[in-house]
C-alpha cells in the first residue's frame, strides 16, 4: 500500500505512527494532522471497506480530546457532504456502531446489577462502582457466574479474583 496519502503536516513525516507521536503533546496539531490524514484517504483510491479500516486505524492511533473529536466529526461530515457522497458517511457509520456498542454495554450492566440484588441484596456503593468499572467481557463473565452466588461475599470474592 502506498503512503502518498499521508500528510506532510508532521514535518514531512510519511509515517502515521510518527505523526501520532509528534503531535501527542499538541492537541490542535494532532487534530490538524488527523483531519489531513483522513481527508487524504478520499483521494487515495481506496474501496469503501479499505477506507473504513484505515479510518479506524487512524482514529485509534490519533485519539483526540472530546471537544476536538466532536469538531473533527462535524468537519468530516461536512467534508464528506461537500464531496457529494451518496452513502452514509464513515463518521456517521462509526458513530452508530459506537452508540450500539455503548447501548449493549449499558443494558448488560443494568441487567447484571439488577440480577445481583437477588443473591446480594442492595449493593454497597463501593461494590456497585467496582461492577460498573468492569469491561464488557468481564460483565458477561459476571453474568454467567452470578447464578452461583449465595451472598454479597461471593460477589466480592469474584471481583477480587477478576482483578488479579
Amino acid at each position: 500500500m502506498s503512503t502518498t496519502w499521508l500528510p506532510r503536516s508532521c514535518g514531512g513525516l510519511r509515517n502515521s505512527r510518527l505523526c501520532e507521536v509528534k503531535t501527542a503533546s499538541d492537541p490542535e496539531a494532532r487534530f490538524n494532522a488527523k483531519t489531513q490524514l483522513v481527508r487524504n484517504l478520499y483521494s487515495a483510491g481506496y474501496t469503501a471497506d479499505q477506507h473504513r479500516e484505515l479510518f479506524r486505524l487512524i482514529d485509534w492511533m490519533m485519539h483526540l480530546r472530546s471537544d476536538l473529536d466532536r469538531r473533527f466529526k462535524t468537519e468530516l461530515i461536512a467534508y464528506e457532504k461537500e464531496l457529494h457522497m451518496q452513502y452514509v458517511t464513515s463518521v456517521e457509520r462509526l458513530a452508530k456502531e459506537e452508540g450500539r456498542e455503548e447501548g449493549r454495554e449499558e443494558a448488560s450492566l443494568a441487567l447484571v446489577l439488577r440480577l445481583l440484588t437477588r443473591p446480594c441484596g442492595a449493593l454497597p456503593v463501593d461494590v456497585e462502582q467496582s461492577v460498573r468499572r468492569l469491561s464488557l467481557p468481564q460483565i458477561e463473565a459476571l453474568s454467567d457466574s452470578l447464578f452461583d452466588f449465595k451472598s454479597l461475599a461471593d460477589l466480592k470474592n469474584w471481583l477480587t479474583t477478576e482483578r488479579d
